[in-house]
């Protein structure tokens, strides 16, 4: 698909169909197409191609997102991260290790210290360690701490912050429970204006027009979004503030 405006051709409707179809069929055959087709600047198709990609699940798919990974842009480095996680083979441990020796972005190496957590992995956990390391208070990292945690469990691996980890997820995830509670809600239909601050955003509730704003709850990049959607705030809301 081609022009100024994604959506108002029959032609690119139908190429979105077919790339679910794709996917629900698992066509390996389709893996380069679908890879291109994550370049088109359209929820839609990028959403869709994932998922299909991730369906058809074979090292194919890990290897042409491993081989484009260098010349691609952020955002097509950031879905070839996703399939390394999601495709847990060895080409895909290999591919994460390749990734984290060129990648010079500190967001791309924390997702991809995130997918080498997330194959549960005693070969990728030094991986997984050392780019949680390079920056411990970073909010990307902090959730490669529950992958590292969760391991140490299954396997019995020597982890000596397990315990103090575990706490700090633990206090973590009654805060999200909180969010649940209606009292902690901001009222429907209140007027609202967003303050960002470091790794935490915080919500000034506008009662009247007439009077200055005053401050509310803050709300976490990696907390649930206030609106309700379900997905984190970072990847909800947060960018339009």
């Amino acid at each position: 698909p081609t022009g100024d405006f994604i959506g108002d051709d029959a032609a690119e409707w139908l190429t979105g169909l077919m790339i679910a179809l794709a996917g629900r069929l698992r066509l390996e055959e389709a893996t380069a197409p679908l890879w291109n087709l994550l370049a088109v600047d359209w929820d839609w198709y990028q959403d869709e191609g994932l998922s299909a990609l991730k369906r058809i699940g074979t090292t194919g798919v890990v290897q042409i997102a491993r081989e484009h990974y260098e010349q691609s842009d952020w955002t097509g480095r950031l879905h070839a991260t996703s399939l390394f996680a999601a495709i847990r083979c060895d080409e895909s441990a290999a591919a994460i290790a390749e990734a984290l020796a060129i990648e010079t972005d500190d967001d791309l190496r924390a997702f991809l210290g995130m997918s080498a957590a997330e194959h549960l992995d005693d070969g990728l956990t030094p991986l997984a360690r050392a780019v949680y390391d390079e920056n411990p208070a970073d909010p990307e990292r902090r959730d490669i701490r529950e992958y590292l945690v969760a391991l140490s469990h299954l396997t019995g691996q020597e982890l000596p912050e397990r315990d103090d980890w575990e706490r700090d997820i633990d206090e973590f995830d009654d805060r999200i429970s909180r969010l649940g509670d209606p009292s902690t809600h901001v009222p429907e239909g209140l007027l609202g204006a967003w303050a960002e601050d470091d790794d935490a955003v915080a919500f000034e509730t506008i009662n009247d027009a007439d009077e200055p704003a005053s401050r509310g709850f803050r709300v976490g990049r990696n907390e649930p979004c206030p609106c309700g959607s379900g997905r984190k705030f970072k990847r909800c809301c947060m960018p339009s503030t």
